[in-house]
């Protein structure tokens, strides 16, 4: 089994809701109404997302923050009602990839 080492969590809570917003607004299906997190202290709800879209969305945390996709679908396994505050503290927690704010912003819009 290969361990990934953590790296550090190099976001303020506004770029990470930034962050949140904005990959969720990207994955909103054509023709949906995208409503924004306002604050990391919401309740986390993928509003109006289908399922695909719900899991691409934790592929996209995965793949962004390095981290295993079978310690996202634990995480949100365990914890069905989460926060943006626990979906920060978690990534916060298990990020391997030192990834910026900038270069989160252009990874999420070359994906889309």
């Amino acid at each position: 089994m290969v361990t990934m080492s953590k790296a550090e969590f190099l976001f303020t809570d506004e770029e990470f809701l930034a962050t949140i917003n904005m990959i969720i607004k990207m994955d909103t299906p054509l023709g949906e109404k995208f409503t924004p997190l306002n604050s990391l202290e919401d309740k986390f709800s993928l509003y109006g997302l289908d399922s695909l879209s719900i899991m691409v969305f934790f592929v996209w945390i995965s793949t962004l923050f390095g981290i295993k996709e079978e310690i996202v679908h634990q995480f949100v396994t365990d914890n069905p009602n989460f926060t943006g505050i626990d979906l920060r503290d978690f990534v916060k927690a298990e990020c391997t990839i030192p990834i910026t704010y900038e270069r989160a912003k252009k990874e999420s819009e070359a994906w889309f």
